[in-house]
């Protein structure tokens, strides 16, 4: 690669950390280190200081490594860090080489397309994402369960395991767990884990290059077959067609499969009847928010994986504040952790929440408003009161209003069934469920029912 190669490529493998970090430690921190060096041997960053090293080697490296092995297809085999030249530092440290945390040496890397040549190895596997690393609680412990029995016994009960839920929630770590258990208890079997865009990917260049039975090979010469996202095959006719035939080849032969999608088999816009019929045969099982308990519990846990002290009022505060997934919970805590590292000191509720202002006004605040304002175009709209939406009341003049908000808080807003369920009048996550996919038949049929909602959907995004 050439050095505005990888200057973009550190721009790119980076750029998700915007998400956790304040730029107030991203931009002095991350964005100013760069990728020297990039081969299947190393991988070679060069940072201003060791503070910086050290902050990048605790927080952000495995998130790094694992965009790099996505966008590039390459596994280094170590790291190293260089003190940048002109550095004051440059005398104390020249290079420091450090084995990648994500890649343990236990388990032996190899790319996705080694599969077919040794078929005793495993493929894209997080070896931390484990049963016993995931915390399970009231809203997760189905879909837990459900992927410990098919670990146990792939191939012969829920299959497919198809697990969906909202962004952050866990999916791919329960995904990739089965996975590494099934390594665990039968190094032989191969299993291979593979994001849906990547199948996309690499089904058209098998296509374009005339070699398709290469392709047909690898990912029907596997025992567990673990696809994630698999909402993006959604419209892709010819991708459609070779999933359909893989899919069959495996599940005819015995082997285990695994999905997990951001929404139900029926949700998938462009998803052929025939695969819908298919992803629904197994179990499908969804992931939700985790409650106050459980995401405190998550936040001790990774005090603990890092060595991190903090008072157990601010994890209580960060639990009760940050509602929305895992992945901003852990970036909540990270962004105090930086903090702490970068500034020193104590640190109160206040500056705690100054701090994590983004993310907790980000994701408060205006869906808040946008119930709201919905709220009131759908009560316009059909003539209803707003308590009597929010209300108990069963008759059909308030159900049907009561049905369009939920699912346009689902479609439009992306809000999950729990999220609704609190925002409307308490209810539980299942009613939603149902009232959400009342209006997704009913708009099949009824046209009426579709230029309503254009009329809600044009007033919603002129009002925002």
């Amino acid at each position: 690669m050439t050095e505005q190669d990888l200057a973009q490529l550190w721009e790119s493998v980076t750029k998700p950390l915007l998400e956790v970090f304040d730029v107030r430690v991203f931009n002095p921190v991350v964005k100013t280190c760069s990728i020297t060096l990039l081969t299947p041997e190393e991988i070679r960053i060069s940072v201003d200081n060791t503070v910086n090293k050290q902050f990048i080697r605790k927080y952000c490296e495995e998130k790094i490594l694992t965009n790099i092995t996505e966008q590039t297809g390459i596994t280094p085999e170590k790291i190293s860090y260089v003190i940048r030249p002109g550095s004051k530092e440059r005398s104390k440290v020249v290079i420091e080489t450090s084995e990648p945390q994500l890649f343990q040496p236990t388990r032996e890397r190899k790319y996705a397309g080694e599969l077919e040549a040794n078929p005793h190895i495993t493929s894209n596997l997080n070896p931390k994402y484990t049963f016993k690393s995931f915390i399970t609680g009231t809203k997760n412990r189905l879909a837990f369960a459900a992927a410990q029995a098919v670990a146990d016994s792939p191939g012969n009960l829920y299959n497919p395991l198809y697990l969906y839920g909202g962004v952050g929630l866990g999916k791919t770590h329960i995904m990739q767990a089965v996975g590494n258990a099934v390594i665990e208890k039968d190094p032989s079997k191969k299993v291979l884990y593979v994001a849906c865009e990547n199948f996309l990917n690499e089904f058209v260049t098998a296509i374009k290059k005339g070699n398709p039975d290469s392709f047909k090979k690898k990912y029907r010469n596997i025992d567990v077959f673990l696809v994630d996202d698999i909402q993006f095959i959604g419209g892709r006719d010819g991708v459609q067609e070779e999933f359909f035939h893989t899919f069959n080849a495996l599940h005819q032969a015995g082997k285990q499969i695994v999905m997990t999608s951001d929404k139900r088999p029926s949700e998938i816009k462009g998803l052929e009847e025939r695969l819908q019929s298919r992803f629904s045969m197994g179990m499908v099982t969804d992931i939700q928010l985790p409650d106050q308990s459980t995401r405190l519990a998550i936040l001790q846990t990774k005090c603990q994986e890092k060595g991190i002290s903090l008072p157990e009022h601010l994890l209580k505060f960060v639990s009760e504040e940050v509602e929305t997934n895992i992945r901003e919970l852990e970036g909540a805590l990270t962004t105090l952790v930086a903090h702490l590292h970068t500034q020193g000191g104590e640190m109160s509720i206040n500056n705690a929440r100054a701090m994590l202002h983004g993310i907790i006004s980000q994701h408060s605040t205006p869906r808040k408003s946008k119930v709201d304002v919905l709220s009131e175009i759908i009560c316009n709209q059909y003539g209803v009161k707003r308590e009597e939406l929010l209300s108990a009341v069963r008759q059909r003049e308030i159900v049907r209003p009561r049905q369009v908000l939920m699912y346009l808080l689902k479609h439009e807003v992306g809000m999950t069934y729990p999220m609704i369920g609190r925002e409307i009048g308490g209810r539980d996550h299942s009613t939603v469920m149902h009232g959400v996919d009342k209006i997704t038949t009913e708009l099949k049929k009824n046209p009426t029912l579709l230029e309503e909602l254009q009329v809600i959907k044009s007033a919603f995004y002129d009002a925002k």
